[in-house]
């Protein structure tokens, strides 16, 4: 009988080292998370400077810290399921048949779960739009007219700041850009639906 010999030992390439490629996918995989979050301090950094110390904690500016971390996770599950994928057609087709129809059934019903909101948007966005250009065409006769403190009726939406957010006019700093947009000294608050309306507090 012939003695079975042992398989050639496979001999990696001139300067490659085993683990090499195992750390590269290893730092690929880690890197959107640094990048989050150091593009979280740079994002906080410019609304301090834009906005003072607590411009980071406006609603509307959270869209610059979720969309990076929307996108990073969206590539960590490309891997995962590039990564679990074939694995689990390979050992069990069924269970990954299983887990491919849970997916898409769980993106479904996240996506559904969002129409409902998003109806009530826009209503809401029609509404304001009329109500918004009725107050802009108001706003700009008076001003016209030589008008230095006109009426303006906050019409919020979506958690953005409006004038009169805080009770102290002068560091209400959305009143003053509206101000500056109308060319006037100041504008107060008004109550109630029709007309000009009651002037506020």
């Amino acid at each position: 009988l012939r003695t079975p010999h042992p398989a050639p030992r496979r001999v990696p390439a001139s300067g490659a080292r085993p683990g090499a490629g195992r750390a590269t996918r290893t730092a690929l995989l880690l890197l959107p998370l640094p990048v989050v979050i150091l593009g979280s301090f740079a994002v906080a950094a410019g609304l301090r400077s834009g906005y003072g110390p607590t411009g980071w904690t406006y609603a509307r500016t959270w869209t610059s810290f979720l969309l990076p971390m929307e996108l990073a996770l969206c590539g960590y599950g490309a891997l995962l399921g590039a990564w679990a994928g074939p694995r689990l057609a390979a050992r069990r087709p069924a269970a990954a048949a299983t887990a491919t129809t849970a997916a898409l059934c769980l993106t479904l019903a996240a996506t559904a779960s969002l129409v409902p909101h998003l109806q009530q948007l826009t209503t809401t966005t029609v509404a304001r739009s009329i109500a918004w250009d009725a107050q802009n065409t108001r706003i700009r006769t008076e001003a016209a007219h030589g008008a230095t403190d006109v009426g303006y009726r906050p019409l919020p939406i979506g958690h953005l700041a409006e004038p009169f957010f805080t009770a102290d006019y002068d560091r209400d700093w959305v009143a003053a850009c509206v101000s500056r947009w109308y060319g006037v000294d100041r504008i107060h608050r008004l109550t109630g639906r029709g007309g000009a309306g009651t002037p506020g507090p």
